[in-house]
């Protein structure tokens, strides 16, 4: 994932309801856990979307409806947290001192971050099963909530008034 630090970017997926979830992060190119960085971090469930969106990054959502949903952040390659998890930023520092915790590429006033190998969120679902591979039930029909009340959309990411 290359995305900025200040953008909100979620997914969410659709399954059966009553489906759990357990949600891990992991940093690729991290040895082990120390009393000052952490390599993985598991997520925790919080009462909205909106919670979401506001967090760090460490949390998700589960509606009424079985929609799962995630802010994506990008971690650093070589830890999650120091050693709670953290939503870095351009100025983070990494876990050596040297660089920085999310690398970029810039020039000419143009920030761009670069992609992070082996970094990973881990999803591990259970739900009710008949043949212990599949799920049962199918997930409801879901559309998207994209524009705030007052809007239209108008265009894969473009909500106008109505």
């Amino acid at each position: 994932i290359e995305v900025d630090p200040s953008t909100p970017m979620m997914i969410s997926i659709a399954y059966p309801k009553g489906t759990t979830f357990e949600l891990v992060a992991h940093a690729g190119w991290c040895d082990e856990d120390t009393t000052e960085y952490s390599c993985t971090h598991k997520f925790h469930q919080v009462d909205s979307v909106e919670e979401v969106r506001s967090s760090i990054g460490n949390t998700y959502n589960v509606d009424a409806q079985g929609v799962l949903t995630v802010r994506i952040i990008q971690t650093p390659k070589t830890f999650v947290g120091r050693p709670e998890f953290f939503l870095p930023n351009y100025s983070s520092v990494d876990r050596d001192g040297k660089g920085y915790a999310v690398s970029r590429f810039e020039r000419n006033g143009i920030r761009l971050p670069k992609y992070t190998r082996k970094n990973y969120l881990s999803l591990e679902t259970s739900c009710d099963s008949t043949d212990g591979v599949y799920c049962s039930e199918f997930p409801p029909p879901y559309e998207p909530i994209v524009c705030s009340p007052g809007f239209k959309q108008t265009g894969y990411d473009i909500c106008t008034k109505e």
